[in-house]
């Protein structure tokens, strides 16, 4: 189970103000046909606590089928295995790449760290530019920096990286990805930046606003805005594209194996698709709770790197099924997966996690605190979610001052429960005791708070360093000088 996390939030604030309430034929790169402005805003859907109007609702519980999936044994599917804390001095780290033999690989705030694959510490770290994607193809890897150049280097010796060669130009690139001696680079508005392995310059497949990329053998894929695009990458520097099939939703991350397609799709969860001779078909989508940053295809398994939890689904003959979650020890913001081992890119730390084989069980989701406002204090929902693939069940133990109009449920896999807590009229903060039959959360509480008696009046004035939309120009802004306008606090707005 994950609910809301209290981040100690990190970085700097920014203060946004005043925001408004075919054919197709080889070719050279010159066709334009997919538009879109860049969504790279909140779609972090964090499950927050559920402080909305009272409706309860019907509770989605599902059949009496006491069962889960066939073939699977009940338990816990993700278990962690190790945590690597990094060297002096370095921190941060946003994501992860697995060289062949298993060695992962990790960037962050000061460049790239190597990992030993037999017990996952770190065992070098390359201080260079402030990197945030990093794809790896036999011994060599390919970090993107986003404001700066595409890095390539050989770690055929782990600890003596050397230097193979950059690319860079004007705009920013966000993912990246590696196969044989070719890399594949989201460039937003330049599409996808096609290099050899020494940072050379092969082609650019066209887009509007290029950000998650995938690479195999002949085929690239990669999303354009809202679509996933597959193209034929056989005759560079020519190319031909084959299918673009509409995701609504915008693309953050890619793994591609050459049949299947993992896109991590932020706040909207994460989509499975299948390349069927030319052509793109979609499986399926899961939506764990979190916000899907970073996806690895394991086999018939898919790692979620949700920030908030770290997921794991089956991929079967339906679709991908989730089977549970794990919480990460800081924040998952990038993972690489393979033979059944994840090595999560854990913020300040490198996190290892192993799934177990043909294992689900049920996954409780709630928030960990709800607030109360009002004055007498006003009702609040309790939703409840069953994230895994097996049968939930959860007992609640109210205090005396807040009364629930359920205290059993019995949820199915994938099903919600709603329901209605009425505090006494100035109740005082108490704790709601559960138990359940998630394998790994077999008991906790949710912190029942009624709101500060300070809620409606004016906020201590403060200043912070802000734009106002569309003019993009940093400037000091006091929160007075905002009142009657909408106030926008980006935290980690660089994610």
């Amino acid at each position: 189970m994950r609910g809301i996390t209290s981040w100690a939030w990190l970085g700097v604030l920014i203060l946004v103000l005043g925001c408004p309430t075919e054919d197709p034929d080889f070719n050279n790169g010159d066709d334009d046909d997919a538009t879109g402005d860049d969504d790279t805003g909140d779609d972090d859907d964090t499950g927050d606590d559920d402080t909305g109007d009272d409706d309860t609702g019907d509770d989605d519980t599902g059949d009496d089928d006491d069962s889960g999936p066939d073939g699977f044994t009940e338990g816990d599917p993700i278990e962690t295995v190790h945590v690597a804390d990094t060297q002096v001095g370095f921190w941060e780290w946003v994501d992860a790449a697995l060289l062949d033999d298993g060695t992962p690989v990790v960037v962050g705030v000061s460049g790239f760290g190597v990992l030993d694959p037999d017990d996952h510490d770190v065992i070098f770290e390359q201080h260079m530019d402030r990197s945030f994607r990093v794809a790896a193809d036999g011994d060599k890897i390919a970090v993107a920096t986003r404001e700066g150049a595409v890095k390539l280097f050989d770690l055929t010796n782990r600890t003596q990286p050397v230097p193979l060669g950059e690319y860079d130009a004007p705009g920013y690139h966000e993912d990246v990805a590696f196969d044989g001696d070719r890399v594949l680079v989201g460039w937003h508005d330049s599409g996808g930046v096609m290099l050899d392995a020494s940072g050379n310059p092969l082609a650019n497949l066209p887009g509007d606003d290029v950000f998650a990329v995938g690479l195999s053998g002949d085929r690239a894929v990669l999303t354009d805005d809202q679509d996933l695009v597959l193209y034929d990458v056989s005759q560079l520097p020519q190319f031909q594209e084959l299918d673009r099939i509409d995701m609504s939703a915008n693309g953050r991350d890619i793994d591609f194996d050459g049949d299947r397609i993992a896109v991590g799709l932020g706040g909207q969860g994460a989509a499975v698709f299948e390349v069927d001779g030319d052509s793109l078909v979609e499986l399926g989508r899961v939506e764990p709770p979190g916000t899907a940053l970073s996806v690895a295809l394991d086999g018939d398994y898919l790692w979620i790197g949700g920030w908030e939890i770290v997921g794991l689904a089956w991929i079967g003959p339906d679709g991908p099924l989730m089977l549970g979650n794990e919480p990460p020890e800081s924040s998952a913001m990038g993972l690489a997966a393979g033979d059944g081992v994840a090595t999560v890119a854990d913020w300040y730390f490198v996190t290892t996690m192993e799934r177990g084989d043909m294992v689900a069980g049920s996954e409780l989701v709630l928030p960990e605190r709800l607030y109360f406002t009002g004055d007498p204090l006003d009702p609040l929902t309790l939703t409840v979610h069953n994230g895994g693939a097996f049968p939930l069940s959860v007992e609640l133990e109210p205090p005396d001052s807040y009364a629930f109009d359920q205290t059993e449920l019995d949820i199915a896999p994938g099903g919600f429960a709603y329901l209605l807590v009425t505090p006494d009229p100035y109740a005082p903060p108490e704790s709601l005791e559960w138990t359940s039959n998630d394998p790994d959360e077999p008991s906790g509480t949710v912190e029942l708070k009624p709101g500060s008696a300070s809620l409606g009046t004016p906020h201590d004035d403060f200043t912070l360093e802000g734009f106002t939309w569309p003019d993009t120009t940093l400037t000091n802004h006091t929160l007075f000088e905002q009142q009657g306008k909408v106030v926008f606090l980006a935290y980690w707005a660089n994610f």
